[in-house]
């Protein structure tokens, strides 16, 4: 530290430098959606067995060029080619309609979705919890998205499959997101309707959320979602009720933060957070 005429401040810090995968393998594969029920199967034996350096989604969506029903399984890890077939080999055995994989660097992969931030129409998403998968379930929410396509023709219906166990660990005042069980997510999203039908979808996405968490049990059926997904809670912001749901017993600490920082709740958009 030097004290002088023009007073300055030198800090010395520390910290411990953990080796980063410069590059990430994403791999992709289509189906056409007779296979689901083989691609439930082979994801529940998959579950058995994940590892920590394994990420999966399963989404159902209409292709863009044709207006036909597709399943699409999109994942990365950080792996070699040789570890992503030993993992990823028994997807690839129920033969895609098309696949592809690359070595790429992490800003590259995490651009890769930018193109569909943009477009016409409105969206909108929401998210649900789920501690049980099973085909009947999803064969549902599939062809509750097919019925509304009419209306908003990009929609999609998600499920994520990340790897929980060390996420669980995580003490519970560490970060203001309180959930530390193993539920997955799962998600709807809307695209491309017009303002008339924004009702209308509001509650088809309210409906298809319900279905994704119908066959599960405990957390994962009270659960508001993963909150990235929230746009139709963030919205109902008169009363910090969904706040509260959202942060469990961190909402305390928030409100203080909020009382501190942001008094005249400035910033209020999302979830709203009463000054204590």
């Amino acid at each position: 530290m030097n004290h002088g005429p023009r007073f300055a401040l030198s800090v010395r810090l520390f910290c411990t430098i953990f080796p980063l995968w410069l590059t990430i393998r994403p791999e992709e594969y289509i189906y056409t959606f007779e296979k689901l029920p083989a691609l439930v199967d082979e994801l529940l034996a998959w579950m058995k067995v994940q590892t920590p350096l394994e990420f999966l989604f399963f989404v159902f969506c209409l292709g863009p060029q044709n207006g036909k029903p597709y399943l699409i399984l999109s994942g990365f890890g950080n792996f070699s080619a040789e570890d992503g077939e030993r993992l990823w080999g028994r997807f690839l055995k129920l033969g895609p309609i098309a696949s592809k994989t690359a070595q790429l660097p992490y800003n590259t992969y995490t651009a890769a979705a930018d193109e569909y931030t943009v477009g016409s129409g409105n969206k909108l998403a929401c998210g649900s919890h789920f501690n049980h998968f099973d085909y009947e379930t999803v064969k549902k929410a599939c062809d509750m998205i097919l019925a509304i396509t009419p209306k908003a023709p990009a929609s999609v219906v998600l499920w994520e499959f990340y790897y929980y166990d060390l996420v669980s660990t995580v003490p519970m005042e560490a970060t203001a997101f309180p959930q530390r069980t193993k539920d997955k997510t799962a998600a709807v999203a809307l695209y491309g309707f017009d303002d008339a039908w924004l009702p209308e979808a509001r509650k088809a996405m309210e409906e298809i959320q319900a279905v994704l968490s119908s066959s599960s049990t405990g957390s994962a059926r009270t659960s508001i979602g993963y909150l990235n997904y929230a746009d139709t809670l963030a919205s109902e912001n008169e009363t910090d009720t969904n706040a509260r749901r959202a942060f469990g017993s961190n909402y305390p600490r928030l409100q203080e933060l909020k009382r501190k920082y942001d008094p005249e709740m400035v910033f209020n958009k999302w979830f709203c957070i009463r000054p204590a």
